[in-house]
């Protein structure tokens, strides 16, 4: 199991570009495990709500912990894999799959690295500001974040609709708080 890190002192905030999970262009985070990904999609595991997720939505997939000395090797404007040892390889991605990352690099060509080498993968540029249709924040259990069009219960589930992520229910216990996005003036 994956501890966060600590709220930063000075702000009370957990820094979310280095927990784990995968991130949206709209800022959302799914805080589930990936089981595999290619350039159509990034599959959860069993059971996960959403299931899967268009790899056109994904900016970043963080598998491991980001050791502090390692933060600022991740930025959003290259993209690539940042690694175990603390390089970061320039590349495109191109699959995770059978305990493996595939990324297509420039210099290198395809290459495969073990997802126990990878700290994260840059897909695209992430976003820290609600897509424009985003009216609430949710907050799960399981430390995911979704940015939500709309949010209604129905038949014993709430169904959510985020812009980055699509359409999808979990059951209610699940929801620990939901906000309405403040927008400036």
């Amino acid at each position: 199991a994956f501890v966060p890190p600590p709220p930063n002192e000075e702000s009370g905030k957990v820094d979310l570009s280095r927990t784990l999970g995968v991130f949206t262009w709209g800022g959302s985070r799914i805080a589930g495990g990936v089981v595999s990904a290619d350039d159509t999609s990034v599959r959860f595991a069993e059971g996960s709500d959403p299931a899967r997720i268009s790899t056109v939505n994904v900016a970043r997939i963080v598998l491991q912990p980001i050791p502090e000395q390692f933060a600022e090797r991740l930025t959003s404007t290259v993209r690539g894999a940042l690694l175990k040892s603390g390089d970061f390889v320039e590349g495109k991605f191109h699959s995770i799959a059978d305990g493996s990352l595939h990324l297509d690099s420039v210099l290198f060509g395809r290459r495969a690295y073990g997802l126990l080498d990878v700290l994260a993968v840059q897909v695209d540029k992430p976003s820290d500001k609600p897509p424009p249709a985003a009216q609430f924040i949710a907050f799960l259990e399981d430390g995911s974040s979704y940015h939500l069009k709309s949010c209604r219960l129905e038949k014993g589930r709430l169904h959510l609709k985020d812009p980055s992520v699509g359409e999808f229910s979990v059951e209610p216990a699940q929801l620990l708080e939901l906000k309405r996005i403040e927008r400036g003036k």
